[in-house]
């Protein structure tokens, strides 16, 4: 397991073991289980989110109460993390990752990772927004595991021009676009 540090505090990822043959591929996702050091501790659900229209976001919240561990499984999408933690040291602070299938992968300025090489972890600690927009007409599967149940009285809602965002992280780099 190699864990990717990001420049926000406590946003993590790790690049998890895959086998795979002519059948399929297995996945390992939390690797050590609680000594894994990305897992946030107990599990309070596990969701799965399944974003089927090109360019149109998914997330778009932070939480005050939970962490959660996403797992990317299909598609491809560019995820966008902002820090809205006061007492953080990278309050305001940004980062964007683009995670998916090779052939859906052009030069972009921001991190990549193909789902192909590995699957990634992503941890985000509460009060760290996240949204994730997929970049092609197929289906983006992801797995969410939350440290606490679901309340819908911890999803906030700060960022409302998610077609802003887009825009400017595809304006910044050249994020295959394709036209089915």
């Amino acid at each position: 397991m190699k864990v990717v540090r990001t420049p926000i505090n406590g946003l993590k990822m790790s690049v998890n073991k895959h086998v795979g043959d002519a059948r399929g591929i297995l996945y390992e996702m939390m690797p050590y289980g609680t000594d894994n050091e990305l897992v946030m501790g107990p599990i309070g659900n596990i969701y799965a989110s399944k974003a089927t229209v090109k360019h149109q976001p998914r997330a778009g919240h932070y939480h005050k109460q939970l962490d959660e561990s996403f797992f990317m499984l299909s598609g491809t999408a560019i995820w966008y993390f902002k820090d809205f933690r006061k007492s953080s040291s990278t309050f305001g602070k940004t980062y964007a990752v683009l995670i998916g299938e090779k052939e859906e992968m052009e030069p972009f300025p921001h991190p990549k990772y193909s789902i192909e090489d590995g699957i990634l972890h992503v941890r985000v600690p509460r009060g760290v927004y996240h949204i994730y927009f997929p970049l092609t007409s197929e289906p983006v599967l992801v797995i969410a595991v939350s440290s606490r149940p679901y309340d819908a009285k911890d999803y906030f809602y700060p960022l409302k021009d998610e077609e802003k965002i887009l825009a400017g992280l595809l304006k910044t780099g050249s994020a295959k676009r394709d036209n089915r």
